[in-house]
């Protein structure tokens, strides 16, 4: 098993002046408790809310650091994954190893994934529902003169008589 990340293998990208503090102390000292035990990074953010700490020369996200500190080293094609759900918690107990996929599945069953685009009538911005879409593939008029009847345009009309939209509703 490779070993990607330890503190021990940790290399310098960069010269740096050196720190007192260790990796612990870097992350105590950008931390405050928060709810339901948590620990969050108080210091610089990424956009999906995970906290950023440079150590060694490097950036890391805190949460990998906290675990690389406080649990051990991550294994090549492992992540670390968080039980509070809480991006920028960096509490050792919150984090668990796991694959990419295990990570997915997690976010699905929490409910944290964003549910995939609506078909259909329940789109928001749908035109038409499958009563209309049965009748649009029986009908043999032009497909300009169908498009103009129920507000769409040609294509429309054109994606769903060649059945590439709308494959859910039956001809």
């Amino acid at each position: 098993m490779v070993v990607t990340y330890s503190l021990k293998e940790i290399k310098m990208t960069k010269p740096y002046i050196r720190h007192s503090m260790s990796a612990a102390e870097r992350l105590e000292h950008y931390s405050a408790p928060g709810n339901n035990g948590c620990i969050v990074f108080t210091g610089s953010r990424q956009a999906s809310g995970h906290g950023e700490i440079a150590y060694k020369g490097r950036k890391f996200r805190a949460h990998r650091l906290s675990y690389i500190t406080h649990v051990g080293p991550i294994p090549q094609g492992m992540v670390i994954c968080h039980k509070c759900d809480n991006p920028p918690c960096i509490n050792p107990e919150h984090l668990f190893l796991g694959t990419q996929a295990d990570n997915l599945k997690d976010a699905r069953q929490k409910g944290r994934m964003k549910a995939p685009n609506p078909r259909g009538e329940r789109h928001g911005l749908a035109k038409l529902n499958a009563e209309k879409v049965a009748a649009i593939r029986s009908d043999q008029r032009t497909q300009r003169e169908i498009a103009k009847e129920y507000g769409v345009h040609q294509t429309t009309i054109k994606n769903i008589k060649l059945n590439r939209t709308w494959k859910h509703v039956g001809a």
